[in-house]
């Protein structure tokens, strides 16, 4: 079963795992990570992508898009 995007009232699977470092004032998205963390939050693509930091925060995704190449 897929695990839900942390969002309430949003139903759509997690697609990326969200994570923050208080002390240094930033936040990753990366790739859905394989285990829950209660110290991360999963998000669907569409929360992933609209994500904002704080101000004054430094946001990083880390997320790679790779793209097929057809002939």
């Amino acid at each position: 079963m897929a695990r839900p995007c942390a969002r309430p009232t949003c139903s759509k699977p997690a697609a990326a795992t969200l994570s923050y470092d208080y002390a240094g004032s930033q936040v990753w998205i990366d790739h859905l990570t394989i285990d829950d963390h209660p110290m991360q939050h999963d998000l669907c693509l569409t929360h992933a992508d609209k994500t904002t930091p704080p101000v004054g925060w430094l946001l990083t995704d880390r997320r790679h898009i790779t793209y097929l190449q057809t002939a």
